[in-house]
């Protein structure tokens, strides 16, 4: 008899402990709180949904690279949006494509409309994946 396949799932692999923060926050207050974390997205939220994702590139794209002041600005206006999310029962082949194909290297995980993880390209790494986003 031959054993079944069974692919790992995002739920093997993911950080459950996801730092989030709401879209009206000041861009500054992200940028700390990503410091004092050291990491190097956070998942924005509205009304308590994922609505989005901050990335230390939005940060250069948007705000360095342009030469704007990001004093004034909020996590809306800087985010990268609409959200790209899998469920926590995604195959890991699965995710892997959605982060190339998209060119993501953080993917929020929501069940049933509740944030329950992230996985990032590190988390593949240890794997022994590489998600190469240019």
């Amino acid at each position: 008899m031959k054993e079944a396949f069974f692919p790992l799932k995002v739920s093997e692999v993911m950080t459950r402990e996801v730092i989030s923060i709401d879209e009206s926050v000041g861009v500054t207050e992200a940028a700390k709180l990503m410091n004092a974390k050291s990491i190097g997205s956070v998942v924005v939220k509205k009304d308590n949904k994922v609505v989005g994702i901050l990335t230390e590139r939005d940060f250069l794209d948007k705000i360095v690279a342009k030469g704007l002041d990001p004093s004034a600005m909020r996590v809306r206006d800087i985010m990268s949006t609409p959200a790209i999310t899998c469920t926590s029962d995604t195959p890991i082949t699965v995710a892997v494509r959605v982060m190339r194909e998209r060119k993501i290297r953080h993917l929020p995980i929501v069940d049933e409309g509740k944030l329950v993880g992230i996985v990032a390209g590190r988390d593949l790494t240890a794997l022994g994946w590489r998600v190469i986003v240019y």
